[in-house]
């Protein structure tokens, strides 16, 4: 599954991008900062998911957060801004 979700870091909003071979809630089951799923796209390979997270990943860097840990992992791939719109046309 190739995810999309936005977390509430007290006030501030970023935005992550990953995936997982669970489902998203059992994803950050562990994590205390609140999500919400803006998209999720189930793939027939982890590979087609990875190929499509490193083309938004690089497309999109100038967005990641550097510095930002609010999450147990994953870090690498949040945003400060929300691209969803760009990068899936909603």
């Amino acid at each position: 599954i190739l995810y999309y979700v936005e977390f509430n870091d007290h006030g501030k909003l970023y935005y992550k991008i990953g995936i997982t071979t669970r489902t998203v809630k059992k994803r950050f089951a562990g994590d205390p900062i609140p999500y919400r799923v803006l998209w999720s796209k189930t793939y027939k390979s982890g590979r087609s998911a990875y190929i499509r997270e490193q083309k938004i990943l690089k497309k999109y860097a100038k967005y990641l957060c550097n510095g930002v840990y609010i999450l147990r992992s994953g870090n690498c791939e949040l945003f400060s801004k929300n691209i969803m719109k760009d990068a899936y046309g909603k």
